[in-house]
């Protein structure tokens, strides 16, 4: 079960929707996925997370359970679009994964989070979540051109997603990984960060990209 809220860099009460400072990009909301409790700074117990404004961009870390953040006033993504996501994993990652989340308005022919991300060992996945299902897209894929993380550094990662034509394209540092024929934009979507269990990151970038040439023509059959 998900439950939305909004966090804030003040005093929350736990049932009341707060907001959260963010960057240039305006308030985000959070959701969880087990309970909703509001992020901390220091030590983190089982359940707790901790989220930091730390120009540029953002400082996350999850325990024992996720969380996706979205901006407070969602701007939808209509025709070719692109999501890029820079961001540093810190040492000792879990082997959830990482990265952009697409969630559909309310003019969105689908329903589902479409959930695009990396893990550690450099692998790439897609999976779609609803409230009472899961479909896989991807499974998650490996590619020998990747080096992963030893879970000791800090290591550098982009992550790029783009709409074009019929297909949604993820690449990771600039190579492409995934080609998914979903057809033409229909969602709309929001994107949001996703952060799985026992990550401790930095998001440095997260950019909305709009194309500037023409559409490309929709080839026939």
């Amino acid at each position: 079960m998900y439950r939305s809220v909004l966090v804030s860099g003040v005093t929350m009460a736990a049932l009341a929707p707060t907001t959260l400072a963010g960057q240039a990009g305006g308030d985000w909301a959070y959701t969880l996925d087990r309970e909703t409790v509001a992020p901390i700074s220091g030590q983190l117990a089982p359940g707790a997370w901790a989220y930091q404004q730390m120009p540029p961009g953002w400082h996350l870390t999850t325990t024992d359970q996720g969380v996706t953040l979205y901006p407070a006033s969602p701007m939808a993504m209509q025709g070719e679009w692109g999501v890029e996501m820079e961001f540093f994993l810190f040492p000792a990652p879990s082997e959830d994964g990482v990265g952009i989340a697409l969630m559909p308005t309310a003019k969105s022919e689908h329903t589902g989070e479409l959930r695009l991300l990396m893990r550690r060992d450099g692998q790439l996945s897609a999976t779609v979540l609803s409230p009472s299902d899961t479909m896989v897209l991807a499974p998650w894929t490996s590619d020998t051109g990747v080096v992963a993380h030893d879970g000791e550094e800090i290591k550098q990662y982009v992550l790029r997603v783009e709409h074009r034509g019929d297909v949604l394209t993820v690449s990771l540092d600039g190579r492409p990984r995934l080609s998914l024929p979903i057809g033409p934009n229909v969602q709309h979507p929001v994107a949001g960060i996703r952060a799985g269990r026992g990550l401790n990151l930095h998001v440095s970038r997260f950019d909305l990209i709009r194309p500037l040439a023409p559409a490309r023509p929709r080839t026939a059959g």
